[in-house]
């Protein structure tokens, strides 16, 4: 039985299988045959809808990562659950690596430069920043623009890096025994970058 003919639903089984073959193989190594093989849909109508690889790549992007973005924007009424986000975030990337792996794709493709959706992403990671300005209070001279990408960055390099984590531990770093004690560091070790205005530590 034919596929649906609505531009819409091709389009979106286009953007889900090229978002795991650009996961998995990155710009260069992605391929035209796979996507369309995965998607059910001909290599011509994807350069229809998309054009080439790179343009392909970025409409994955903004397509995908703001999902990631979202994911570091908390709002908690106590800012001392930043902790309990952190753990929520550390799940997230558990359960979705292909974004992580999209976002390591991205930083070798763009560097420094503006990404796709980059302001509706720019939005999201604001509400990290603001949440950890609200926990460092207004005294603090801690910056909390740096301080949120340090609670990102603790997380995420668990799942950027399990090559080099196990140079570091003694376990398989993705494995689930390795899972439950790498959360609750980062929880922990979260709550103690954040100092407040008094110079005390944000409690758990």
């Amino acid at each position: 039985m034919p596929q649906s003919r609505d531009p819409s639903a091709t389009k979106a089984r286009i953007l889900a299988a090229a978002a795991d073959e650009f996961a998995e193989h990155g710009v260069a190594g992605a391929r035209y045959e796979r996507v369309a093989a995965k998607a059910s849909a001909n290599k011509e109508r994807i350069y229809a809808y998309f054009g080439d690889k790179t343009e392909l790549f970025a409409a994955v992007l903004e397509d995908r990562m703001p999902a990631l973005a979202a994911a570091h924007a908390p709002a908690p009424a106590d800012p001392s659950r930043i902790g309990e986000h952190v753990g929520a975030l550390f799940d997230f990337h558990a359960e979705n690596p292909g974004l992580t792996r999209l976002a390591m794709w991205e930083a070798l493709r763009y560097g420094a430069d503006e990404v796709p959706a980059s302001a509706r992403r720019a939005q999201h990671y604001g509400g990290h920043r603001q949440t950890v300005a609200s926990a460092l209070g207004e005294g603090s001279t801690s910056d909390p623009g740096h301080l949120s990408f340090a609670l990102s960055s603790l997380v995420t390099w668990w799942f950027a890096a399990p090559h080099l984590a196990r140079f570091h531990i003694d376990d398989d770093p993705l494995g689930p025994a390795a899972h439950a004690r790498q959360r609750a560091m980062v929880v922990d070790v979260s709550t103690r970058l954040l100092p407040t205005s008094d110079g005390g530590r944000l409690r758990r």
